[in-house]
C-alpha cells in the first residue's frame, strides 16, 4: 500500500474509534477526504494506464524493429519516451512516430489514451483497417496516418471526432465511400484523402466543413458530379480533385472560392462549358482542366486571373477563337493547350506571354476574317449585299 493510502487508512481508523468525540471524528474525516484517492490520484492511475497502453502499442507494432525507441519500456517519465508528448499531469497528449518502421495494425486499445490530442503515425508500414474505436477519442485534434498500407473503409464512427482539426490518410489503400458523417466535423481545417482507392460520390455533406482550407481527394476512384455544395467552403485555398472519374459539369458555385490558390480538376470525365465564374478566382496560381471532355469556347473571364502561373486546358474539345483577354495573363509560366479541336489564337495577342506559349503549343493563328466577332461579320455581310444591289441597279439603268 502506498504511503498516501496508508495515511488515509490510518486517519479513517482513528475517526472510527470509540474514544473520539463526534467533532474530532468529523475533523479527521475531512482530512481523509483530502487524502483518499481523488482526482489527482485518479490522474496517477491514468498515467499508469497510459504506460500500459503504450507498452502494448510497442509490442503490437513491432517495437523491437523500430528505428527509434529511446526510453520505451523504461521507468522514465512518459514524456521522455521517444515520440510521446504529455500533459502537465503526465497523461499522454500526443503519439508522434513518423518514419519509424511501425508495422502491424493500429491497436484498437489506443482509445484508452483518453487525453490523446495528436495521433500522428505517418510514413510507416501499418496495415489493416482503421479501427472504428478511434471515434471514441473525442479530444483528438490531429489524426494523421498517411503513407502507410491501411486498407478497408474509412469508419463512419470518425464522424464523432468533433474536435478534429487535421485528418490525413493519404497514400494508403483505403477503399469504399467517403463517409457522409465526416461532414459533422465542422472544426476541420485539412482533409487529406488523396492516393487511395476510394469510390462513389463526393458527399454533399462536405459542404458543411465551412472552416476547411485544404481538401485533397486526387487519385482515387471517385465518381459522379462535383457537388455544388463545395462552393460553401469559402476558406478553401486548395481543392484537389484530379485523377478520379468525376463527371458532369464544373459547378459555377466553385467561383465563390475566392481564396483558392490551386484548382486541379484534370484527368476526370467532366463535360460541358468552362464556367465563366472561374474568372472570380483571382488568387489562383494553378488551374488544371486538361484530360476531360470540356467543350465550347474558353471564357474571356479567365483573363482576370492575373496571378495564374500554370494553366492546363489540353485534351478537351474546346473550340473557337481564344479570347484576347488571356493576353493579360502576364505571370503565366506554363501553358498546356492544343489547337487540334478548332482553337485559334488572335494575331493581336501573339506577342504576349500567353500568345508565345500558345504558339509553342502549335495553336494556329486565327484568320483575319474569322477573328471578327459574329456581329461584325453580319454587318459586313449586310454591307456587301447592299453594295451588290446598288451595283445591279446601276447596271440596269439605260444609257443617257
Amino acid at each position: 500500500m502506498s504511503r498516501r493510502s496508508c495515511l488515509a487508512a490510518g486517519v479513517l481508523a482513528i475517526a472510527a474509534g470509540p474514544r473520539c468525540s463526534r467533532g474530532i471524528r468529523i475533523g479527521l474525516l475531512v482530512i481523509a477526504a483530502g487524502v483518499v484517492p481523488g482526482d489527482e490520484a485518479r490522474g496517477q492511475v491514468g498515467v499508469d494506464s497510459d504506460r500500459e497502453v503504450l507498452e502494448r502499442f510497442y509490442h503490437a507494432t513491432g517495437g523491437p524493429d523500430w528505428l527509434f525507441d529511446t526510453n520505451w519500456l523504461s521507468n522514465e517519465p512518459l514524456s521522455e519516451w521517444r515520440g510521446v508528448q504529455t500533459h502537465d499531469e503526465g497523461r499522454v497528449r500526443g503519439l508522434v512516430l513518423h518514419s519509424n518502421n511501425l508495422n502491424g495494425s493500429v491497436p484498437p486499445d489506443v482509445v484508452r489514451l483518453t487525453r490523446l490530442v495528436n495521433l500522428s503515425l505517418f510514413r510507416n508500414q501499418l496495415s489493416g483497417p482503421i479501427p472504428p474505436e478511434l471515434g471514441q477519442l473525442t479530444s483528438l485534434g490531429f489524426l494523421q496516418i498517411p503513407e502507410n498500407q491501411l486498407s478497408g473503409p474509412i469508419p463512419p464512427e470518425l464522424g464523432q471526432l468533433t474536435n478534429l482539426y487535421f485528418l490525413s490518410f493519404y497514400s494508403n489503400q483505403l477503399s469504399g465511400p467517403i463517409p457522409p458523417e465526416l461532414g459533422r466535423l465542422t472544426r476541420l481545417n485539412t482533409v487529406q484523402l488523396a492516393r487511395n482507392q476510394l469510390s462513389g460520390p463526393i458527399p454533399p455533406e462536405q459542404g458543411q466543413l465551412t472552416v476547411l482550407e485544404f481538401l485533397t481527394l486526387w487519385e482515387n476512384r471517385l465518381s459522379g458530379p462535383i457537388p455544388p455544395e463545395l462552393g460553401r467552403l469559402t476558406r478553401l485555398e486548395t481543392l484537389q480533385l484530379s485523377r478520379n472519374q468525376l463527371s458532369g459539369p464544373i459547378p459555377p458555385e466553385l467561383g465563390r472560392l475566392t481564396r483558392l490558390e490551386s484548382l486541379p480538376l484534370a484527368r476526370n470525365e467532366l463535360s460541358g462549358l468552362i464556367p465563366p465564374e472561374l474568372g472570380q478566382l483571382t488568387n489562383l496560381e494553378s488551374l488544371a482542366l486538361s484530360w476531360n471532355q470540356l467543350s465550347g469556347p474558353i471564357p474571356p473571364e479567365l483573363g482576370r486571373l492575373t496571378d495564374l502561373e500554370r494553366l492546363y486546358l489540353a485534351d478537351n474539345q474546346l473550340s473557337g477563337s481564344i479570347p484576347v483577354e488571356l493576353g493579360n495573363l502576364t505571370a503565366l509560366a506554363d501553358l498546356s493547350i492544343d489547337g487540334g479541336t478548332g482553337l485559334c489564337l488572335p494575331p493581336e495577342i501573339q506577342d504576349t506571354v500567353f500568345g508565345r506559349l500558345a504558339l509553342h503549343n502549335d495553336v494556329p493563328l486565327c484568320d483575319v476574317v474569322t477573328a471578327f466577332p459574329p456581329a461584325a461579320l453580319w454587318m459586313l455581310a449586310l454591307v456587301l449585299v447592299v453594295l451588290g444591289l446598288q451595283r445591279n441597279g446601276m447596271e440596269r439603268q439605260p444609257a443617257a
